[in-house]
């Protein structure tokens, strides 16, 4: 499904630590399972280029996946099982973990669904006061998120310095352990075919996540009419 990706190439090992705000904007996606896995990524976004010492440039807009959160269950056959965290609890460990990397209240887009108390997910999560704002994600069509991963990882793995690229932390686990292995579904070949072994709860916080990439941001300044 995603031919570009080279472990090589996409999998970075940085450390933890705090995240620079001048050079980076961070933002958390999640999606959230009652049965199956529910995932939080923690992504930093570029905000301008970044020119390093062997000549390479990293384009604005590019991406690094910090950190994941999951409460998949890891030594069964299928990956798609899960310890069925609430969503107060998968908020509270994913902003835990922002907290490692000097981020408190970051902004997050949650697909939102009913929680196992019959709330919802956004309002559980609303409630632990952990986020600074929480939105639904601007999903699009799967293939074109799907797209979107592929574009980014080429761009990557080519050094293009017009494109902004992908790279994902040797510590997102459940997304490490699937996307690499992701293939097309036979009755639709630009998506996903989810698969006990290959499950795509992972890749589809991942989808969110970039889509945030793609919204234009609104700069500071004087400005007349209305938006």
């Amino acid at each position: 499904m995603f031919p570009s990706f080279d472990p090589e190439i996409h999998i970075a090992r940085a450390e933890v630590g705090a995240i620079d705000p001048d050079r980076w904007i961070v933002k958390v996606a999640i999606d959230w399972g009652i049965s199956s896995p529910s995932v939080g990524l923690l992504g930093s976004f570029a905000k301008r280029d970044m020119n390093f010492t062997d000549g390479s440039v990293l384009p604005r807009g590019s991406v690094i996946i910090e950190a994941e959160v999951n409460d998949a269950i890891f030594g069964e056959e299928s990956l798609n099982n899960s310890k069925e965290w609430t969503a107060d609890r998968l908020a509270e460990r994913i902003t835990s973990v922002c907290a490692d990397y000097g981020v408190k209240r970051p902004h997050a887009v949650v697909d939102d669904a009913r929680g196992l108390q019959g709330e919802s997910v956004i309002e559980m999560m609303r409630s632990t006061g952990g986020f600074w704002n929480i939105s639904k994600p601007r999903k699009g069509r799967r293939s074109e998120g799907w797209a979107h991963i592929n574009s980014m990882l080429q761009a990557a793995a080519e050094k293009n310095p017009a494109r902004p690229h992908l790279y994902i932390n040797e510590r997102c686990k459940l997304l490490l352990a699937t996307l690499p292995n992701a293939v097309r579904d036979e009755n639709d070949p630009d998506d996903w075919n989810d698969t006990p072994h290959c499950p795509d709860h992972a890749g589809d916080a991942l989808r969110y996540l970039l889509a945030e990439s793609l919204v234009k941001p609104i700069t500071v300044g004087r400005t007349v009419g209305l938006y």
